[in-house]
């Protein structure tokens, strides 16, 4: 008989097990649209839907979905009910709102411009404490500030 680990702990294993899941499905749905939608562009909403035992999730598996599908809401709706319309035990799906708004598009291209500049500063071999200095033109100012807040040692200009 194998021995357990006095640190395993299996309910937070099949609840990380859930996310994981969840996740994938999310991912899954960014690429079923006429044009793929990345990770890095953040949507409004992901809807979960499925048969569950227990009814909604824990908060801190809302908040990891929500961080991991890069989504501002997570929405709901389980039953525990044979009649529910997935077929399987456990079985789930994920729906995302695929509009985007004004400030979903100024967020999308601040993420970019971050990543571009990260990108940067890796090829410079800079450190995250090491100061570093952008031009960037033709942007919006909101999307700049945005930039700023994320990458608090690049001056953006």
């Amino acid at each position: 008989m194998p021995e357990t680990s006095p640190w395993l702990n299996e309910s937070l294993l099949s609840l990380m097990a859930e996310v994981r899941v969840i996740v994938s499905l999310g991912r899954e749905a960014r690429t079923q649209f006429n044009k793929p939608i990345p990770i890095r562009q953040p949507l409004a909403s992901a809807t979960i839907m499925g048969r569950r035992e227990g009814g909604d999730l824990l908060g801190w598996q809302k908040d990891l979905v929500q961080k991991e599908l890069n989504v501002d809401e997570i929405l709901v709706e389980f039953s525990d009910k044979e009649s529910f319309p997935l077929s399987g035990p456990g079985a789930m799906s994920v729906t995302l709102d695929s509009r985007l708004t004004p400030d979903l598009e100024k967020r999308w291209l601040a993420n970019e411009l971050r990543r571009v500049i990260q990108d940067l500063r890796k090829q410079a071999k800079l450190q995250p404490s090491d100061k570093a200095q952008a031009s960037v033109g033709g942007i919006d100012p909101n999307v700049i500030e945005l930039i700023r807040s994320q990458i608090p040692n690049t001056a953006i200009i």
